[in-house]
């Protein structure tokens, strides 16, 4: 069914006339609130727009012929040019994480999951995963991603459903990171050990840098037990920390096209670089046939994506997925 239609939307893409184009790109910016300064701005957005309409429907071309596993859609990055990514979604700062800043290893608690090395498992179905949320166009996908799995982590550690946090905080208050324009994920984790969190009720995301509000009375969730996984370490521990404890934050490159336009599938490119700049929560993983994969929870709203989600090649370091990613135990 998927196949069917994706070569639909293909034959529509290939057939656009002028006409057709036009109402197409106007239809475009009222669906996503795009305004441009002037007439210039405006034809230079549309030419963008076109070349990856174009781009979407070759690359769905190959998908429809089996060659990759991943299929694109048209989204509110589709008049933006790769770069410009960097100064808008894309924030993940330089993580100057040696091994002198390395927390002790342990043998972490153990969640029950009824057997030992599962092959598969989606803490969704558990209902400990909230709803997912928009950062907008400010770059604070890196305190997104730490509270998802925090929020996570607290509904298993308390048998309760999970609370929606707030990434707001982190933005306003987290002196060691930079609000909307890039974070860490390990120095977002430490701030909320030391601070706490608020819930999403009391400090709501704005999308934007603020005052610091931080009422230490309001705090719903702390964290103890800071820890990360680095890229030599291998995937194989990410997925046992994923099976044993909950959701993980993490990092990827999202700045492809085939990331920015992924629509569903298996995001597998082996040329999706691997400098990460972009903060997610894996919230678990499985098998398609024999081809392993991550459940990944982004930032970006419920029409990106697979309703919100990725799901991303597992084993292979596709878009650095394994060059860090973070988790604490929460109450």
């Amino acid at each position: 069914m998927w196949l069917l239609g994706v070569l639909f939307l293909n034959s529509i893409l290939a057939c656009l006339c002028s006409d057709d184009f036009i109402h197409r790109w106007n239809s475009f910016k009222t669906l996503h609130n795009k305004t441009y300064s002037n007439p210039e701005e405006n034809s230079r957005r549309m030419e963008i727009f076109r070349r990856n309409v174009d781009m979407v429907a070759e690359h769905n071309a190959r998908y429809a012929r089996g060659e990759t596993l991943s299929y694109l859609g048209i989204n509110r990055f589709s008049d933006m040019e790769g770069h410009e990514l960097n100064g808008n979604n894309l924030d993940i700062a330089d993580l100057p994480l040696t091994n002198r800043w390395a927390p002790r290893r342990r043998l972490r608690r153990q969640v029950d999951t009824g057997i030992q090395n599962i092959i598969s498992i989606d803490w969704r179905q558990k209902g400990v995963v909230t709803s997912v949320k928009n950062e907008e166009s400010c770059g604070s996908s890196w305190a997104f991603s730490v509270v998802g799995c925090v929020e996570s982590r607290q509904a298993l550690a308390n048998g309760q459903s999970p609370n929606d946090l707030s990434p707001q905080q982190l933005v306003d208050c987290d002196d060691n990171d930079s609000g909307c324009n890039g974070g860490n994920p390990y120095n977002a984790m430490l701030y909320m050990q030391n601070s706490g969190v608020e819930g999403w009720s009391s400090y709501p995301y704005a999308g934007m840098v603020q005052s610091c509000r931080y009422v230490a009375s309001k705090v719903v969730a702390k964290v103890s037990n800071v820890d990360f996984i680095q890229g030599d370490e291998g995937e194989e521990r990410m997925r046992q920390e994923v099976q044993n404890n909950g959701p993980i934050a993490a990092t990827v490159n999202a700045a492809s096209a085939a990331f920015t336009h992924y629509a569903g599938g298996i995001i597998a490119d082996a040329s999706c670089p691997t400098t990460i700049n972009h903060g997610v929560v894996i919230v678990g993983y499985g098998l398609e046939g024999p081809i392993p994969y991550w459940i990944v929870k982004n930032s970006w709203g419920s029409s990106w994506g697979e309703q919100g989600y990725f799901r991303i090649l597992r084993g292979r370091n596709i878009c650095g997925i394994n060059t860090l990613s973070v988790f604490a135990d929460a109450q």
